[in-house]
């Protein structure tokens, strides 16, 4: 019998001890109304009982199902939490290399995503510089006199020396060490003015001036390395894009665009006005 049933004979129970002073009659007849009450209570048992016990194993089967779920969503949970840490690893690596990849290059890195489209590669500045030397006129014949002693040939400077202070150079410029890396390239221009790495030096001497930041010098500089090197054609639009970046961070839009335009217009098959062009089109959109 269940919990139902055994309420219900309780209740019948109760009843006749409350109405204690009720007459033979009024006896029976309670009697009869009770097992009445007890056969309906015990049919009643009879055909829900089942029913009540597939509930609750269904109950307890679902309690079941809901914990399972929450433990694998956890587990989800935690997997998507690795997941987003490694994530965050890697691009803190990538950063570093790129960061590392524009120093060593001596460029400007983008100071936006729109002017750094992931799908092109940046462009370098460290291509084949142009070999080709300016023998300067032999000074003019002079007859010393007897008084007055010839002239000390001019110091020249060793090829291996120009190497070494090129490499302290650019040493000093991956450190950071953006102000004390002008002055090494600077010293280096006039110390070694027929170098191969004078083409090097001029543009790198921008780059620095661009992460110091000074972004005025660093487009009067890049202005610089044009007028000196016309002949760069690997380099000149390297120059011409962060000339234009220079501006555009000076908020000179009109003179970046125009720079920018010049770039791609000149140089439309270069990597640098793959990029430029992507900057053009947002400082035109007016973003």
């Amino acid at each position: 019998m269940n919990s139902m049933a055994r309420k219900a004979l309780a209740w019948a129970l109760f009843i006749p001890l409350v109405a204690g002073c009720a007459t033979t009659g009024s006896r029976d007849q309670t009697e009869a109304t009770l097992n009445s009450t007890y056969r309906i209570v015990k049919k009643l048992d009879e055909t829900l009982g089942p029913s009540v016990t597939k509930l609750n194993e269904s109950a307890a089967d679902l309690s079941a199902r809901v914990d399972a779920s929450d433990k694998e969503i956890a587990k989800l949970q935690s997997m998507s939490e690795e997941n987003q840490k490694r994530l965050d690893r890697i691009q803190s690596k990538l950063d570093k290399l790129a960061k590392a990849l524009y120093s060593e290059r001596g460029i400007s890195a983008p100071d936006s995503p729109a002017l750094a489209p992931t799908a092109t590669p940046p462009p370098s500045e460290e291509f084949k510089v142009d070999d080709t030397k300016v023998t300067p006129a032999p000074p003019a014949k002079v007859e010393p006199s007897e008084a007055t002693p010839p002239p000390a040939p001019p110091k020249v400077e060793s090829a291996s020396n120009a190497k070494a202070d090129f490499e302290a150079a650019k040493k000093t410029q991956e450190a950071g060490k953006f102000d004390e890396a002008i002055r090494q390239y600077q010293e280096f221009l006039q110390r070694y003015p027929d170098s191969e790495n004078c083409e090097s030096a001029q543009i790198r001497i921008a780059f620095c001036y661009a992460k110091v930041p000074d972004y005025e010098k660093a487009a009067a500089e890049y202005k610089k390395f044009r007028t000196n090197y016309p002949n760069s054609t690997n380099n000149i639009p390297v120059a011409l894009y962060n000339e234009a970046n220079a501006y555009k961070n000076l908020n000179q839009k009109a003179r970046a665009i125009e720079l920018f335009k010049e770039l791609v217009e000149n140089y439309p098959s270069s990597a640098a006005a793959e990029r430029g062009r992507a900057a053009l089109k947002v400082l035109q959109s007016g973003n």
